[in-house]
Order: structure tokens, then C-alpha cells, then sequence
């Protein structure tokens, strides 16, 4: 089965492995469009940023088998920038295109 990691109906639930965790991923090889934030501290959290479409979703409460997909989805695994909050969608999108970009990696869907 094919993972898609833009889901068409964000989840919202409750859950606890890695503390700061900021991956590109897509569908295929050398593809990214989906920036996913992850942290773990006073809870999970999961942010995941369009990078087509600037769109944002957070799933502030992930399961345990939400997180493991997302955390093992194919992709690759970006130094974290310190100063980027999460709510500033377009600079996560800015970071995660110059990183693709820096990475040899399309983005596109």
C-alpha cells in the first residue's frame, strides 16, 4: 500500500520517542512535497507542510501508529532551524525548499 503523506482528513487524538524530528517526504524516490515536523516533549505533535500549496496541518494529539508512519515514511531527515516557530507556514515551506533544493531533490508531487 502507497503512503501518502498529505492526509485528506487530518486525524486528532491522543499519545509517547524522538524529541525535534523535521523530514522531507513524497511518494517516489528523489520527490518531496510535504515537509513533517515532528516533536516530542509535553506530548506529540505532528506538522506537516504543503510545499505546493503553502497549506499547513497539525495533528496535535498523534497515535502511536501515526507517529511510527510518519517518523518511517520515505524521505529525508533536515537539521532542524532553531528560530522558526510552527505556526510560520512560510518559512517552514522556505527552509524545507531550500533544503530540497541544497539536497538535489524535486519538489513536486
Amino acid at each position: 500500500m502507497e503512503f501518502n503523506p498529505w492526509p485528506t482528513n487530518p486525524p486528532t487524538r491522543g499519545s509517547t520517542s524522538q524529541r525535534r524530528i523535521t523530514r522531507l517526504v513524497g511518494k517516489e524516490p528523489k520527490k518531496v512535497f510535504v515537509l513533517v515536523k515532528m516533536h516530542n516533549w509535553s506530548g506529540r505533535a505532528i506538522y506537516l507542510y504543503h510545499l505546493l500549496t503553502g497549506q499547513m496541518i497539525h495533528i496535535p494529539k498523534p497515535t502511536d501508529e501515526e507517529w511510527a508512519q510518519y517518523l518511517n515514511a520515505p524521505g529525508v531527515t533536515l537539521p532542524r532551524p532553531p528560530s522558526l516557530q510552527a505556526t510560520d507556514d512560510t518559512g517552514w515551506v522556505n527552509y524545507a525548499k531550500q533544503e530540497a533544493a541544497r539536497l538535489g531533490l524535486t519538489v513536486a508531487e
